[in-house]
């Protein structure tokens, strides 16, 4: 799926995209799961492909006070996490991850949520040293990846 094409598809969706999600298989579980891994020390999260932020959902009930810089390519879906976390620590840029920046040594997480698998394999691996290379020393990267990605595209 092209770049565009992807934008034009989510902004479609923005609307019934929490309320599906949170009933495919899987996925609200996955939520909690993510938020779990998160070690006690983390200060600053990236989220590639925040989206609405069902994720921050359970990340925020765990680390209220964690730096969340969240990037997702539609406008129409940072909106919602606006909405839903006025007063939290959240820097969401509307971008794709090949234009911009991450950083060296800013983040002691980075998650992504059933994204990537839009790119094709070499574009997985420059993604992959960006990230790399934004993670602090001890820092992780997780990746959730659901076998519902069929079913949610034909639904949708």
């Amino acid at each position: 799926m092209n770049i565009e094409k992807m934008d034009e598809f989510f902004t479609k969706r923005v609307k019934i995209y929490d309320e599906y999600m949170l009933n495919v298989d899987g996925c609200r579980q996955s939520y909690k799961k993510m938020a779990s891994l998160i070690p006690p020390h983390t200060k600053n999260l990236l989220d590639l492909g925040c989206g609405t932020g069902l994720e921050l959902d359970e990340i925020f009930k765990v680390y209220p006070d964690i730096n969340v810089t969240g990037i997702d390519l539609t406008q129409a879906m940072l909106n919602e996490p606006k909405k839903k976390y006025p007063n939290k620590n959240l820097d969401l840029i509307c971008d794709n991850y090949f234009n911009i920046d991450l950083g060296k040594r800013i983040f002691g997480v980075t998650i992504s949520f059933e994204t990537l698998h839009h790119f094709k394999h070499q574009q997985k691996l420059t993604i992959y040293k960006k990230i790399y290379e934004s993670l602090i020393s001890t820092g992780a990267y997780y990746r959730v990846r659901l076998f519902c990605y069929k079913s949610i595209r034909r639904k949708f």
